[in-house]
């Protein structure tokens, strides 16, 4: 797949319609984290992109939607092109997932604790890069859950009690965090290594419940 470079911004969909097309839990994610913020989510099945690729402008279902979002549970095909195509020209954002090119927006690898999101993005070089990045990030994120927690609330209660003037020392306050450590980039023996120790510990795990 080609590179799309594409500017990262956030959209907000907060009380708007926003259909979701497909079916499986790569649809219900996209449904989630559009519910998440605020969006009133339309659910279609996969099994309606032909009927909304062809609907007229009089009887188009999609009309108060402000975007459609098209993840179906296989690989894309010719009609959720054409339902692209038809959702753009009647003014609404589209994305299509594994289809940038028919696409107006990414949903990227997201990250998020509280209002802290991290958007993960390869300009679709490598969205398997995405996911690992996304992985080592939750694991940072999870492991300093309840600090991170305690530093956001502070952070946000700050914000809203200090005067405009003093707004700088939001600033030496958030760099109380850090990450430590280094970016390793492993062998791959290494990585099926570790993969072995993760099921063993998991069936170790396992058998303790068990018991």
């Amino acid at each position: 797949m080609a590179r799309r470079p594409a500017l990262p911004i956030s959209l907000y969909v907060a009380g708007r319609r926003v259909a979701v097309v497909g079916d499986g839990p790569g649809a219900s994610e996209r449904a989630d984290r559009l519910t998440a913020a605020g969006a009133e989510v339309v659910r279609l099945p996969d099994s309606a992109a032909t009927e909304l690729a062809e609907a007229d402008h009089d009887t188009d279902p999609l009309s108060d939607c402000m975007a459609v979002v098209v993840h179906p549970s296989g690989p894309p095909e010719a009609i959720h092109d054409r339902l692209a195509q038809t959702a753009r020209a009647r003014g609404r954002l589209v994305y299509v997932h594994d289809r940038p090119a028919v696409s107006d927006f990414a949903m990227p690898a997201l990250v998020q604790r509280g209002p802290l999101k991290l958007a993960v993005s390869t300009d679709g070089a490598s969205p398997a890069l995405s996911r690992r990045v996304r992985e080592e990030l939750m694991r940072l994120a999870s492991a300093a859950a309840r600090e991170l927690d305690a530093l956001i609330a502070r952070l946000e209660s700050l914000r809203e009690s200090l005067p405009a003037h003093r707004r700088g020392e939001l600033y030496e306050e958030a760099r109380r965090l850090r990450f430590e450590g280094r970016i390793v980039i492993v062998d791959r023996d290494e990585t099926s290594r570790d993969e072995t120790s993760r099921d063993e510990t998991s069936r170790d795990e396992t058998s303790r419940d068990d018991n």
